[in-house]
C-alpha cells in the first residue's frame, strides 16, 4: 500500500476485520481519513462467516 486510491469506508462488518497494520495506517493518517476508512487491498477478513459491506471513497 502506497497511494490511498483504493480507500473504502466501512459500512457493516468492520468487526469481522484484522486491525490494520502499520503501514496502512500510516496512509489513513496521510489521508486524513475517518476510523471508519480502511484500504482495500490491505483489508483482511478474520475466519468464519459474515457480511462486509465497504463504499468506495473517491475523495482522495
Amino acid at each position: 500500500a502506497s497511494c490511498g486510491t483504493c480507500c473504502v469506508d466501512v459500512k457493516e462488518g468492520a468487526e469481522l476485520l484484522l486491525p490494520a497494520e502499520d503501514e496502512e495506517l500510516d496512509i489513513l493518517d496521510m489521508l486524513a481519513a475517518p476510523k471508519t476508512h480502511r484500504l482495500a487491498c490491505q483489508i483482511q477478513m478474520k475466519p468464519g462467516p459474515g457480511r462486509l459491506r465497504v463504499v468506495p471513497v473517491n475523495e482522495y
